[in-house]
């Protein structure tokens, strides 16, 4: 289409408009307004055309902005993976193993520093189930640790505390029931805890490749 075929079309489209009775009532609404109203009046439609006009590049920069962002973000995703990919595979980020009696000196640890009653201390015992989503090269040992008539403020603070003992130790699971013979706000409560590891894989240690020795030979 060229810039002929184009004009018509406009005029054309134009001619169609101004046969419709809308415009003709609109215009003659128009011609009743006062010169100042009519000049506000065009001058709002010219303002209203040209932010029109103008929000079409503005949809494509800010469409691209987001874009450029979009990929930025993906790079630097590609980067890290990349960096995961080149470390040794025999070299672990998980902690080395943990037995239920390291499990115990670190809570026994954490729980000194709230003042507890030995009557408010139970034990902490090994606990057998495995959560089935931890991937089977990963160790998992849990223990239980229960405690009593805390109030509210004290469980919330010694949950913290034990999520927060050891890179290690992680809280998995919290019990909660009322204490017996106690008033409303005091609680028996039952944390799980669980420590992650990965077993230590051996690595080949390289031959030692033994010195040859060179015979003398000795002049008779």
């Amino acid at each position: 289409m060229n810039i002929e075929d184009l004009k018509e079309k406009i005029k054309t489209s134009w001619a169609e408009v101004q046969e419709h009775p809308t415009y003709n009532t609109l215009k003659e609404k128009y011609e009743t307004l006062s010169p100042d109203t009519q000049r506000v009046l065009v001058l709002s439609v010219v303002l209203v055309v040209f932010l029109a006009v103008l929000s079409i590049p503005m949809s494509y920069l800010s469409s691209s902005g987001e874009s450029i962002e979009r990929f930025e973000t993906d790079k630097r995703m590609i980067r890290e993976l990349l960096k995961v990919g080149k470390k040794k595979p025999g070299r672990s980020a998980l902690p080395p193993s943990m037995s239920i009696d390291d499990i115990r000196g670190r809570v026994s640890s954490t729980l000194s520093r709230f003042q507890l009653l030995p009557e408010q201390k139970g034990d902490v015992v090994l606990a057998q189930e495995k959560n089935q989503l931890v991937p089977s090269p990963i160790q998992q040992i849990s223990a239980t640790v229960q405690l009593k008539t805390l109030n509210l403020k004290q469980i919330v603070d010694v949950g913290h505390a034990l999520q927060r003992a050891s890179h290690s130790i992680k809280l998995v699971g919290l019990s909660i029931i009322r204490s017996a013979g106690k008033k409303e706000n005091y609680f028996d409560v039952t944390y799980k805890v669980s420590a992650f590891s990965m077993p230590i894989q051996e690595q080949e240690q390289p031959k030692k490749k033994g010195r040859r020795r060179r015979s003398r030979r000795r002049g008779n």
